[in-house]
């Protein structure tokens, strides 16, 4: 049986750029912890609430997380951005993997009224395998209180 050991930290954080703090957790957590495969954050950990800082993905903050990634040789998860697809703004997570590359992108379903309502839902599921070890689904905070979620990303028969 091999092991895949995942790390999902929560930091008192600022509606300000938390990258460099983000960052600095992510390489010490790694240093504590050498085997650590998986890092994740929380919602909207890198810039909060503020749905004027979304950008287009990949945009300058992701590529970030990109070489974070790829230093660290981690599959990150970095919170969700608020994406900018053309008119619209979505809370969207990333997924990187330990190549520094995007492997998917979630887009919350259900934004929280009414803290997003400048937020257009996702209208996917997303899961994204781990090559020898599994497969994850996403979901973003609120999607937890719907049943469709844990329907959408389970396994079909």
């Amino acid at each position: 049986m091999s092991s895949f050991r995942i790390c999902c930290l929560q930091l008192e954080l600022t509606t300000a750029d938390n990258f460099d703090l983000i960052a600095k957790e992510v390489r010490y957590a790694k240093m504590l912890f050498p085997k650590l495969d998986m890092v994740a954050f929380g919602e909207l950990a890198t810039w909060g609430l503020d749905s004027t800082k979304a950008e287009t993905l990949p945009g300058p903050t992701e590529t970030k997380y990109y070489e974070l990634a790829r230093e660290l040789g981690i599959w990150l998860i970095p919170g969700s951005l608020y994406e900018k697809s053309g008119d619209l703004i979505h809370n969207a997570a990333s997924v990187i993997d330990p190549d520094g590359r995007g492997v998917t992108l979630y887009r919350k379903m259900f934004p929280w009224m009414p803290f997003e309502s400048k937020t257009t839902p996702g209208e996917d599921f997303v899961v994204f395998d781990i090559p020898g070890q599994g497969r994850i689904g996403l979901s973003i905070c609120y999607d937890n209180s719907f049943p469709e979620v844990a329907r959408g990303l389970a396994p079909r028969p």
